[in-house]
């Protein structure tokens, strides 16, 4: 009986080939999505305002255009964020065929939950910023200028860039239960040592959180780390189950 030709060794270039079709297919998808959210960027735009109207604030008199090219490079920066999300699905499908010849048949049962997983928690990390920690924190940095004596007036750009950094810190964050149960699938770590490690774990997440944040100031920084030790304490939980699991089926 003839093998399949899936089956079969590749060659060199053949693997060449394969990466150059992948790229292709992952830049067609980046810039059609972000060619997309370019030509209907109003609305992708009211998106990022929703914030600041959920808490009383009106773009309109509180965003202020302060350089001549602003709007062109906030416009750029909006498109290229909400297009990698849109296409984070196809993009992680995309590396999923590239690598799926190269595994075995245990690691390929793992890959596309894992895809899934990844792509699943980013958005959730960003939903969760959008609309649970955004509003409050630009009410909380909107009175404090006005308990200051000043009316916080916001550039465009800086008020863009603030957004698009948390909405992309925060699903960054989120991929760290994936990175966590793929360590201890591949058992370089348990649930013993993410226990044992907890203190090093929260100063490490501390650090993390004020690196990935816009802002360098404790009340930003503490609403990034809460949620990546609540992950964190998370992971140890399902890495226990998973123990278990094992432990009953070798039984």
């Amino acid at each position: 009986m003839m093998p399949h030709m899936e089956d079969e060794p590749k060659h060199f270039l053949e693997h060449l080939e394969d990466l150059r079709l992948t790229l292709i297919r992952i830049g067609v998808t980046l810039v059609a999505s972000i060619m997309g959210c370019f030509i209907f960027i109003r609305p992708v735009l009211e998106l990022f305002y929703r914030p600041m109207r959920m808490v009383g604030m009106d773009p309109k008199k509180d965003l202020l255009v302060l350089g001549v090219a602003d709007p062109f490079m906030f416009t750029l920066m909006v498109s290229f964020f909400a297009g990698l999300t849109l296409s984070l699905p196809l993009v992680l499908y995309f590396l999923g065929l590239f690598v799926l010849p190269a595994l075995k048949p245990e690691e390929k049962r793992m890959l596309w939950p894992s895809f899934a997983l990844g792509a699943l928690l980013f958005v959730a990390g960003v939903s969760f910023c959008y609309f649970i920690i955004l509003p409050p924190s630009l009410k909380f940095f909107y009175d404090f200028s006005a308990d200051l004596g000043f009316r916080a007036q916001w550039s465009v750009e800086n008020y863009m860039s603030f957004v698009v950094q948390m909405l992309l810190a925060f699903g960054i964050s989120f991929e760290l239960p994936v990175v966590v149960l793929a360590l201890a699938k591949l058992g370089l770590v348990d649930s013993r040592l993410l226990s044992g490690y907890r203190k090093h774990a929260i100063v490490a997440i501390v650090i993390i959180s004020a690196i990935i944040t816009p802002t360098s100031d404790i009340f930003t920084l503490s609403l990034m780390a809460a949620p990546m030790w609540v992950l964190y304490e998370i992971c140890v939980w399902i890495c226990r189950w998973m123990e278990r699991k094992e432990a009953r089926e070798l039984a």
